[in-house]
């Protein structure tokens, strides 16, 4: 059973964080007392929060449970609760939760630390501590301790100002209430099983239509396979007559290829002797124009007379000529450029020194100006200063005057300066003189008048003190009369108290209490026998009830039934052929409606294959028609990429894109070009031959071979030989470039070749095959049109018949088998009718309700009687003990009263000694305040006297200072400004720029005699160029005439070997064959090949349909509605039957789980109310109220209650909420949280009552105090039953806490620092 041993409390509320405080709970009671405010609430607070988690009301979040840090001059404080208990198998556990508050800018912030609980190993006997978080250990404590967490909040540990809960407002009592009988998740409970059932319901139905569904889908699923099936078998065979033709196909192939290779072959000789006849014709042109212009040239009579090499050897000797000349025009262009540029470098130089020369003129003229002003300068300073004599006239002064003057200058601003710095200490020095005797005159006044305003302080406080002491002297006012009085009072009490305890004794109204209870057990007891039996008549009666109920559920299904098919008449007639006939009965309806179904699929497949027939030509047509088209297109495709080809290759020949395709032109055009390189070629060489013959003729002869002038070894022959050897050197190099542009031609023309078979390739598809296959194309599109059409009508008339099919199915799950469900349920209820009959006739021999009722209601007034004669005496003996409480409650008020005026007495004989000492100390304290007040008035005036002395010698000190300063500044710009005209006259002497002025003069005149000199030379030079230009051209023109010679020779031996091949190309030609045969066979093998592929692609677009149509086939079985059929029908059935076994056992368990939770709600209520009744009688003095009870009004249609508390007075039943008394309701919440803790608290015994005196008169309260005890008594055989009672009433703590059930008391108080601490203290009698 568990019970609750110790708490610690640092930092909570008032309770300090530097100290720890500990409050032990005894058995059966504990006793906690203490002013208000002192910190009791905290107490049960601490509890609750240790045991639940949560915190008091209006602690903003935490904020206000902590100890204030402001309050602790922290910036955070840290609190603990720790809490020990043992659990119902009496294991002790410690809780400890820690919190920290931190007093941040703005705000605080509340922060949750460690929230640990302490166990003990009951093996080892170890202490364990697990860390937990919030919400984990708020879940386990309470289950440690045996209750739900809601009975720790509203029952156990309730905190004051949620005390009067009870009495609330109906939604917060409901929602109390259901958390106490944990109704809620109960409720929840029935409500999902009641939600579940719901909806397994409409799963059934679901499910049985997705069954009917997917049978639907299994029975055409073997249907596509069988088709899939049959058309792999046409697949096959169409791809073995495929792969045949692909063979002869390839056969025709390889013939043509080697056709191809042939007719290549002829043209690339075509094209070779082609080329060969072009090139000769050209050659010889070329020579014949050659030797005309050599005859005009004079020159076609050495032709014969001399050879190739001769020619060569001259044009070497004029290379070397040539050279030696351009060698020397070189040197001398050489040195004219040498002689220009030092003359563009001598007239920059001259215009440079011309700039310096007046820019240094105009620096002179400066620098006299200067010396002028800054001897006038001078001069003046000497004049105003005085400090220094200088010379009268206007000659410039000189430098060691200038320096001795500035020295005298300084020297008079240095002598200022240290004059105001004297000055200026002097004035200090009287100044802190001044203010020494000032301080000390101060200090002394400062002396006198703190001394004073003390003593005045004092004397002040001692007045006030004897003024609050006459206060306290005039409230203590008692005389010995009045002592007297008191005792004499004190007596009487007592003996009345005495009266009363005896006539409690010897009237002995326990035993008539509990005689009178006696016989309502035994009364209770028959009623509860008759309830029993009334309990089975009722069943009985429900019988006959439930069977005029089905009898109305049957006519209500009838109805339904003939309402559906009403409303639904078209669409049955539709379905079933009925229009003007009477629709089949229910039961035959499932039976009519699953054979037109069946008709309209038996319809609608004949349709469907019928249509799948024309799908089917319709796509062999469509095959057809694509492969033509793809053919035709392919071909086209074909014609434009030969076009690309010629194209790109004609491109690549002529660099450009060309609009002509034909290559033949494309050939003769580049033939053509071809030989004029060629010519050009064999000029170049020629030239070559010739430029040798002139070198070596020279160097052998010493003369030229053309004009047969002799050339002087030692000037003109090595000129010659050089020019010859550039002439010679330039050869090479273009005869590279023409060899190049001949090897391109020769490339563009065996591109060209290889462009030939791809023309007649184009010319045979763009006259033959591209218009035959046009035409097939078209004839195709018709047929293929004239199929479409048929095909929408058919598609048209397929949908129709589905459509009504799928309204067939419609109707079939939507009425039919609504109808035969509805149908089926009469049938049912008609045997459940007949069920109900049999057994109403077998109870028709028991008692009636009404005879055991009546039974019943005699036992229940006997019990009432009872009941009243047991409330009466109640109500005599609470009377009898009120008495007895109030004479106690008198005796111990005139005891007080007694106590209170010796107190009083004693009081007033020290608080009148106390005021005599503070007089005298008084009069003490004002004759020393007039002494001091006559100390300080000298002094005063003495300091005045100082301060005006000191203001008067600060202002003569500022005048005197501010007259030197005044002199030292002007003196200083004198000085400056003297140093600034001085600086540029100084700057001129130290950059000594008049010697740099003379000697620029003299560097202008020898530049100009240079320039002269140097524009002499340059004439001679060009007149020598001159001469050289002359000689240069002379011998160009002799070597251009070498050059042509040398060349003619060279194309002469070209054209005679163009001859010899011309002969041998025409000699291979023949060898080869005839190219019009070769052609004419080439067309008739293409065309062969042609009819081959055509039979070839029918045959593929007969498989391509048949492909489809597999293909359309798999595509039907893949898709969500065919994949996996087999395993889904079958997981669809298994799903159906589960479902409905388990619709079937929630309802069992619905109608279980209600039994249950209504007979647990009633029970406890009875419980709860009896004993709200008893505790009522007991402890309630007044005559108003009979007793009280609360109200469970169960919510139209649900098993939920609504909760009240209401009073019996006077046989009326009245709600207590707003009409009973502050105290009326203190005393009701008090007693329903007994209740509720006798009832529910089975495992935890504990309960603790903060302030249950709060507006209860003392009366109820002695009622009240009575009540406990006797609970105390009642269960004192109980272990684990602890009391604990937090008041500030010290009164009603020791009517309740006796010797008998407490020995010590708990005092909760609080120190100068305002922080709460705990006492124990010895419980007095």
């Amino acid at each position: 059973m568990c019970t609750i041993d110790k708490m610690l409390i640092k930092g909570i509320r008032s309770f300090s964080p530097d100290n720890q405080n500990v409050v032990e709970f005894y058995k059966p009671l504990t006793l906690i007392v203490g002013h208000n405010g002192a910190g009791k609430t905290t107490i049960i607070e601490c509890l609750k929060q240790a045991c639940t988690g949560e915190l008091p009301p209006n602690t903003r979040n935490g904020q206000s449970f902590i100890h204030d840090p402001k309050v602790a001059g922290e910036t955070e404080v840290k609190a603990q609760i720790k809490l020990r208990f043992r659990t119902a198998t009496s294991q002790p556990v410690v809780v400890i939760r820690t919190f920290q508050l931190t007093q941040k800018k703005t705000a605080l912030q509340f922060k949750t630390l460690d929230q640990t609980l302490q166990t003990f190993n009951r093996d080892t006997g170890q202490k364990q501590a697990l860390s937990y978080r919030c919400a984990d250990i708020d879940r386990i404590v309470p289950s440690l301790m045996g209750v739900s967490k809601a009975i720790l909040e509203n029952v156990i540990f309730v905190h004051q100002e949620d005390s009067n809960w009870p009495l609330s407002d109906g939604q917060t009592l409901k929602k109390k209430f259901d958390d106490i009988f944990a109704a809620t998740k109960y409720t929840k409970a029935l409500q999902e099983m009641r939600k579940l059932r719901t909806e397994k319901t409409a799963e059934v139905k679901e499910f049985r239509l997705r069954l009917e569904h997917l049978k639907t889908h299994k029975d055409h699923s073997t249907k596509l396979k069988s088709e899939i099936a049959d058309g792999q078998g046409k697949d096959r065979n169409y791809m073995t007559q495929i792969n045949e033709l692909d063979q002869q196909a390839k056969a025709y192939q390889q013939t043509l290829d080697e056709m191809n290779v042939k007719l290549t072959a002829i043209a690339d000789y075509g094209d070779e002797l082609k080329q060969l006849k072009t090139r000769h014709e050209m050659t010889a042109k070329q020579n014949a124009d050659a030797f005309v212009k050599l005859q005009k040239a004079g020159l076609a009579e050495d032709l014969d007379s001399t050879t190739r090499e001769e020619f060569q050897t001259w044009l070497e000797s004029m290379d070397e000529q040539m050279a030696e000349l351009r060698r020397k025009l070189g040197v001398t262009e050489r040195n004219i450029l040498s002689k220009k540029q030092l003359i563009e470098a001598n007239k920059a130089q001259f215009t440079r020194d011309v700039k310096n020369q007046g820019r240094l003129a105009a620096d002179a003229d400066n620098h006299a100006h200067n010396l002028t002003q800054r001897d006038r300068f001078m001069r003046r300073i000497a004049a105003q200063t005085g400090i220094m004599q200088l010379p009268g006239n206007d000659s410039n002064l000189s430098s060691g005057l200038v320096v001795a003057f500035h020295e005298a200058l300084s020297n008079k601003q240095e002598a200022l300066k240290q004059s105001m710095q004297q000055l200026k200490e002097s004035n200090r020095t009287q100044d802190d003189e001044v203010g020494r005797l000032i301080e000390q005159v101060s200090t002394e006044s400062s002396r006198v008048a703190n001394g004073l305003q003390m003593k005045q302080q004092q004397a002040k406080q001692k007045e006030r003190q004897m003024q609050q002491l006459r206060g306290q002297v005039e409230g203590c006012a008692v005389s010995r009369a009045m002592l007297d009085d008191i005792n004499a009072q004190d007596a009487a009490c007592k003996a009345t108290v005495e009266r009363a305890q005896d006539k409690l004794q010897r009237l002995n109204l326990d035993a008539e209490v509990a005689k009178r209870q006696t016989a309502l057990d035994e009364l209770q007891r028959k009623a509860s026998a008759l309830r029993q039996e009334r309990d089975k008549l009722t069943v009985a009666a429900e019988g006959a009830t439930r069977l005029r109920i089905k009898n109305q559920e049957i006519l209500a299904k009838e109805e339904q039934v003939r309402a559906l098919l009403a409303s639904n008449r078209t669409k049955l007639d539709n379905l079933l052929g009925t229009r003007g006939k009477d629709l089949p009965q229910p039961d035959r309806l499932k039976v009519l409606a699953e054979q037109a179904v069946a008709r309209k699929k038996t319809e609608l497949q004949g349709r469907g294959s019928e249509l799948q027939q024309v799908q089917g030509k319709a796509a062999s047509n469509e095959g057809v028609l694509r492969d033509t088209r793809a053919e035709l297109n392919l071909k086209k495709d074909e014609m434009e990429d030969l076009k690309h080809q010629l194209s790109q290759g004609l491109a690549r020949v002529y660099g450009q894109v060309e609009h002509q395709e034909d290559p033949n032109v494309a050939s003769q055009q580049i033939d053509d070009q071809k030989a004029e390189h060629i010519g050009r070629l064999q000029r170049v060489k020629a030239l070559a031959l010739h430029l040798n013959h002139y070198k070596t003729f020279a160097q052998s002869h010493h003369r030229c071979c053309t004009c047969d002038r002799p050339l002087n070894p030692a000037t003109e022959l090595a000129p010659f030989i050089r020019k010859q050897e550039e002439d010679i050197s330039t050869i090479p190099q273009k005869q590279r470039a023409l060899e190049a542009t001949v090897q391109e031609a020769q490339t563009k023309l065996a591109v060209v070749k290889r462009l030939q078979p791809l023309w007649l390739r184009l010319q045979s598809l763009r006259d033959n095959y591209v218009p035959a296959l046009q035409k097939k194309a078209d004839s195709l599109e018709a047929d293929t049109t004239h199929n479409s059409q048929r095909l929408e009508e058919l598609q048209a008339e397929y949908a129709l018949l589905e459509h009504e099919l799928q309204e067939g199915q419609k109707v079939q799950t939507q009425v039919v088998w609504q109808a035969e469900q509805l149908h089926r349920d009469v049938q049912e209820r008609k045997q459940e009718v007949d069920h109900l009959r049999v057994s109403s006739a077998a109870s028709n021999a028991q008692r009636s309700v009404g005879d055991v009722d009546n039974d019943l209601d005699t036992v229940e007034a006997d019990k009432a009687a009872e009941e009243r004669a047991k409330d009466e005496l109640l109500r005599r003996q609470g009377r009898l003990r009120g008495e007895t409480v109030t004479a106690n409650d008198e005796w111990h008020k005139v005891r007080e009263e007694k106590l209170r005026a010796n107190n009083l007495a004693q009081q007033r004989s020290s608080l009148e000694t106390r005021i005599t000492d503070l007089e005298s100390e008084c009069t003490s304290l004002q004759q020393q305040v007039q002494q001091d007040s006559a100390k300080r008035e000298p002094l005063d005036a003495k300091k005045r006297q100082y301060l005006s002395e000191r203001d008067a010698q600060r202002a003569d000190a500022r005048r005197r200072e501010s007259e030197s300063e005044t002199q030292l500044r002007d003196i200083h710009n004198l000085s400056n400004q003297l140093a600034n005209r001085n600086q540029p006259i100084q700057e001129y002497i130290s950059q000594n720029k008049a010697d740099a002025l003379q000697r620029l003069t003299a560097d202008l005149d020898a530049c100009k005699k240079r320039q002269d000199k140097l524009e002499a030379e340059v004439q001679a030079l060009d007149a020598e160029r001159a001469d050289q230009d002359v000689n240069i051209k002379t011998h160009d023109e002799t070597q251009r005439q070498l050059n042509d010679c040398l060349s003619y020779k060279l194309s002469k031996q070209t054209e005679e070997e163009l001859g010899h091949s011309i002969d041998r190309v025409t000699a291979q030609i023949g060898d080869v064959g005839d190219q019009d045969s070769i052609v004419a066979e080439f067309k008739r093998v293409e065309g062969e090949k042609q009819d081959v592929v055509q039979q070839q692609n029918m045959m593929r677009g007969s498989l391509a349909t048949i492909r489809d149509g597999v293909h359309r086939a798999q595509r039907d079985l893949a898709s969500p509605n065919y994949r996996d059929i087999d395993m889904r029908y079958r997981k669809q059935l298994i799903e159906l039957k589960t479902t409905e076994m388990a619709n079937s056992d929630l309802d069992k368990y619905h109608k279980a789980l209600e039994k249950a939770l209504l007979a647990f709600h009633t029970t406890k209520m009875s419980d709860i109310n009896k004993i709200i009744k008893e505790l009522w009688q007991k402890t309630y003095r007044n005559q108003d109220i009979d007793y009280i009870q609360v109200k469970a009004d169960a919510e139209s249609g649900q098993r939920s209650y609504n909760y009240r508390v209401v009073m019996f007075s006077g046989g009326a039943e009245l709600d207590m909420r707003g009409r009973c008394s502050a105290g009326q309701k203190v005393l009701a919440c008090l007693i329903i949280r007994l209740a509720l803790a006798e009832t529910f608290c089975l495992n935890c015994g504990i309960l603790a009552l903060d302030e249950p005196t709060t507006n209860l008169d003392a009366e109820n309260s002695a009622s009240l105090a009575e009540a406990l005890r006797n609970i105390m008594m009642t269960r004192r055989e109980q272990e684990n039953f602890q009391l604990v009672i937090i008041t500030h009433d010290e009164r009603f703590a020791h009517m309740i806490g006796t010797r008998e059930h407490a020995d010590h008391l708990w005092r909760i108080t609080k120190d100068d620092n305002q922080h709460s601490h705990i006492a124990q203290e010895e419980l007095l009698e």
